[in-house]
C-alpha cells in the first residue's frame, strides 16, 4: 500500500513539474507576443493565467495594469468583460478558476477550428 502511495506521489510531482514548464514556456512565448499584439485582450488573458499559475500573482496583477493603461490610451477604453473576469480571478488568487478558465479556453478554441466533416 505505501509502495503504491510512493509511487502515486511521484507520478504527481511529475506531471506537476511537467505542467510547471509548459506555464513556463507559455509565458515566455506570451511575453514576447503581447508587445506585438498589445490590443491582444486573450493573450493578455492568458499571460496573466499562465503567471497565476506559476504563483507569479503580482506579474499577473502587473499585466492587467498595464493592459488596461494600453486599451485606455490607445482607445479610450477599458478592458473587455473577459479580461476583467481572469483579472477577478488572479485577485482572489484562485488557481482552480484559473485552471477551469484555461481549459474552458482550449475547449472553446478547438471547437471552433474543427471542419464540418468533423462534427
Amino acid at each position: 500500500m505505501a509502495a503504491a502511495v510512493a509511487h502515486r506521489m511521484r507520478g504527481t510531482h511529475r506531471m506537476g513539474t511537467a505542467q510547471r514548464r509548459l506555464y513556463h514556456e507559455a509565458i515566455g512565448f506570451l511575453t514576447q507576443q503581447v508587445p506585438r499584439n498589445p490590443l491582444n485582450e486573450i493573450l493578455h488573458q492568458q499571460l496573466m493565467l499562465a503567471f497565476l499559475l506559476t504563483r507569479h500573482r503580482a506579474q499577473a496583477l502587473r499585466v492587467f495594469g498595464n493592459a488596461r493603461r494600453t486599451f485606455s490610451d490607445r482607445l479610450g477604453l477599458e478592458p473587455g468583460g473577459d479580461l476583467v473576469n481572469v483579472h477577478d480571478i488572479v485577485r482572489s488568487d484562485d488557481v482552480g478558476r484559473a485552471k477551469r478558465a484555461i481549459s474552458s479556453a482550449v475547449a472553446s478554441r478547438l471547437s471552433s477550428h474543427r471542419s464540418p466533416v468533423e462534427s
